[in-house]
């Protein structure tokens, strides 16, 4: 099912352009092309057009970003790699790779809510994309391999692209080179549409050949005119510019009459007039669906039998409004230009109202079978406007269960996108504030892991407010405010520039003020100690990092429900961090592997890897104080197996730098004369007793080494983001 074609002119350049890329992609040099203009400027109809020419027709997937995150994380991928299988049976096997890695990427773990950290959550992000990145570019060896040759993908629409899709482009776009994969993504470029970040962050990268579609000239539309036999005339020509403004779905209606200049709204008008009655609602019930969408759908959504969709989406292709996906199994069905949809979407608020509540309740029918829908599912129940409390608190709970979604997939950003919705619809739908708390530090969470900071310590600050108006009604709710307000302390962990401490101490202190279970509150007595050790206050600091470490030791150490924490497993690793970051002297060497030794076994059993390298940090700083040259050594090499083993970057770079922590120690003036160390450690190493408590230096130990940084880099003023180098590719 097609619609008319229509003559491909004004664009000699780009095709060229890319069918040179296409040339030395089976050459085995991959490349990237970026083509870019408004919506309706020929795109698509570009792309299409130089595969259609292509020598060989390499085969091509195609997969689309949808808006408002209305799919699952990386689905465009899944889209084309599926695709690519279909028209391409041999590249079954490495089809199934990608989409292995895909599943993997969804089940990856960064974590307990309470314990992972922004820099953890980044670098395992990284790792897994670049797995995907792997699988993708060896779709495509090069064409001496056994299996080689030219393979494409295109990805549409990048600007609605979701944060793993905008990534992945990225990684794959920088191992393109030394494979025989073509990428072809297109995006508006449109200031009023959102999105262009992945798109300058792709231009910026090299090798990127950018196509820029501007508005056809005279000639093109003379040209055109022409192949219709409409006439060359310059005049004419010159009418349908004017009428159209150059752009290509424009051109036949801009060339049947004269006037003032058409818009997509007259092009709408008139292709549903020629569609029979029947055919209209079904046709605008597509358009709200948005996406390629199956006949039981939309006859659902539209409330007409299959019969009556089938005949409706056959009458439209005839039209060129709609056009049939290819692919096996059941037929999808979609607009044949998203402006088209966009037009026929802004109907009437009765008529739409419906179509939306009808395709939320056909979905939420196939969601107890299939995954990866909450997000349209949440998209429909919101076209109901913000005053049906009912509607809002749906667009709540599926937006919670999409953020749950995006999060098992690494897709930070897009967890904060669907709790952002939900937040807000709840806000509309009346609920109680426990609720509004819980969703707000979920939110803050999202944020925090996806390496916004000052986002989230505004909605950490706001889920405090909202916990702090739960109603004083019995045990119960003051367990949960309590619960509350140190969850919203905890989720921005070991910041020390000055405008997030103040904001993380405040908090803190709020929570303490009322009762928690001992894990909890050491816990946030941990947080603040180490706030303050970095803000001068060292004799507050050690005070608290002492109370912590006596709660998290005492024998209670199960948290309540509701509340943050591993137990005293992750209380302990919270206090070994404080009362490290108090030792202000070289007589704390001892202590400090103590710690080191309390901190490696809990970051083990907690699976934090980058809390194990920063134990084994302190460990080989205590070792090098001493001259226990062995206990370095050691430490340096687990250090560099804990990076191995986790996979993570960010955990390499202590290993790399550690020979700044080699230096010996400069002693104080002040400490008393110790023994020569000794040349080996002593048999109850690894973990000897403190000989000395910490002395009351008035300045906390500065860490002036990245190798000894508490700090993940993403969690340092200015930061904003969390950033990763590239993986060597394997």
């Amino acid at each position: 099912m097609s619609g008319p074609a229509r003559p491909f002119v004004g664009r000699d350049e780009e095709s060229a352009v890319l069918r040179v890329l296409l040339a030395e992609a089976g050459a085995g040099r991959g490349g990237v092309a970026l083509v870019t203009g408004p919506a309706g400027m020929g795109k698509t109809r570009l792309v299409e057009e130089a595969l259609r020419g292509a020598p060989g027709r390499p085969p091509a997937g195609r997969g689309y970003c949808l808006a408002d995150h209305s799919a699952p994380p990386l689905w465009p991928w899944l889209q084309a790699v599926r695709a690519l299988a279909r028209v391409r049976p041999a590249l079954a096997d490495g089809a199934g790779g990608v989409l292995a890695a895909i599943a993997a990427a969804g089940r990856a773990e960064v974590g307990t809510e309470a314990r992972v950290d922004s820099a953890s959550a980044a670098a395992v992000r990284f790792a897994v994309l670049a797995d995907v990145a792997d699988a993708v570019l060896a779709l495509a060896p090069a064409p001496t391999a056994p299996t080689g040759g030219p393979v494409v993908i295109v990805l549409e629409d990048l600007h609605w692209a979701d944060a793993n899709t905008a990534d992945l482009v990225r990684q794959v776009a920088q191992g393109i080179g030394d494979s025989a994969l073509t990428l072809v993504v297109t995006s508006r470029d449109d200031p009023t549409e959102p999105g262009g970040r992945p798109r300058q962050e792709l231009l910026r990268l090299p090798g990127v050949r950018h196509l820029p579609l501007a508005p056809l000239t005279t000639t093109a539309v003379g040209d055109y005119l022409s192949a219709v036999g409409a006439g060359a005339d310059i005049e004419a020509a010159r009418r349908v510019v004017r009428r159209s403004g150059g752009l290509p779905l424009l051109l036949d209606l801009a060339a049947a009459g004269d006037g003032p200049p058409v818009a997509v709204a007259d092009l709408v008008s008139t292709l549903l007039a020629q569609l029979p009655d029947a055919a209209r609602p079904v046709v605008v019930a597509a358009a709200l669906l948005r996406g390629p969408v199956d006949l039981p759908l939309l006859a659902a959504a539209a409330d007409v039998d299959e019969q009556v969709a089938a005949r409706a989406v056959d009458a439209a292709g005839r039209t060129g409004l709609m056009t049939r996906e290819p692919g096996e199994g059941e037929p999808c069905f979609r607009l044949a230009h998203g402006l088209l949809a966009e037009a026929l979407a802004g109907g009437e608020d009765g008529p739409r109202r419906a179509v939306h509540r009808r395709a939320a309740l056909a979905l939420e029918a196939r969601a107890r079978s299939e995954t990866g829908l909450a997000a349209d599912i949440a998209a429909h129940w919101a076209g109901l406007g913000r005053h049906d409390r009912a509607a809002q608190a749906s667009v709540a709970r599926w937006a919670t269960l999409a953020a749950a979604d995006a999060r098992r997939a690494l897709a930070f950003d897009d967890a904060a996108a669907h709790l952002t919705v939900a937040v807000a619809a709840l806000r509309r739908a009346g609920a109680e504030p426990d609720e509004l708390a819980a969703r707000t530090i979920d939110l803050a969470r999202a944020h925090y892991l996806a390496g916004a900071l000052t986002e989230a310590l505004a909605h950490c600050e706001l889920a405090a407010t909202a916990a702090a108006g739960i109603a004083d009604a019995g045990e119960v709710a003051a367990s949960a405010r309590a619960g509350l307000l140190a969850q919203a302390a905890l989720v921005v962990r070991w910041v020390t520039f000055p405008e997030a401490a103040g904001i993380v101490a405040d908090l803190c202190r709020t929570a303490l003020a009322v009762d928690q279970p001992p894990p909890v509150r050491a816990q946030l007595l941990a947080q603040l100690a180490t706030i303050l050790a970095f803000a001068g206050g060292a004799a507050q600091a050690r005070a608290l990092a002492r109370e912590a470490m006596a709660l998290a030791t005492a024998g209670d150490v199960t948290p309540a429900a509701g509340n943050p924490g591993d137990g005293g497993g992750q209380a302990l690793l919270d206090a070994a961090r404080a009362a490290e970051m108090v030792l202000t002297d070289p007589d704390g060497v001892h202590e400090r592997l103590r710690l080191a030794g309390l901190a490696a076994a809990r970051a083990a059993e907690l699976n934090q890897t980058l809390s194990g390298v920063l134990a084994e940090q302190w460990r080989l700083r205590a070792g090098l104080q001493l001259g226990w040259r062995a206990v370095a050594d050691e430490a340096t090499a687990q250090i560099a197996r804990l990076a191995e083993r986790g996979g993570l970057p960010l955990a390499r770079w202590p290993a790399g730098t550690s020979c700044a922590a080699r230096r010996p120690a400069r002693p104080s003036k002040a400490s008393s004369p110790r023994p020569a160390p000794t040349a080996r450690p002593p048999a109850s190493w690894p973990w000897p007793s403190a000989t000395s408590s910490p002395s009351g230096s008035a300045t906390p130990w500065r860490r002036t080494s990245p190798c000894c940084a508490a700090t993940p880099p993403s969690c340092r003023p200015g930061s904003g983001r969390t950033s990763t180098p590239r993986r060597p590719r394997r």
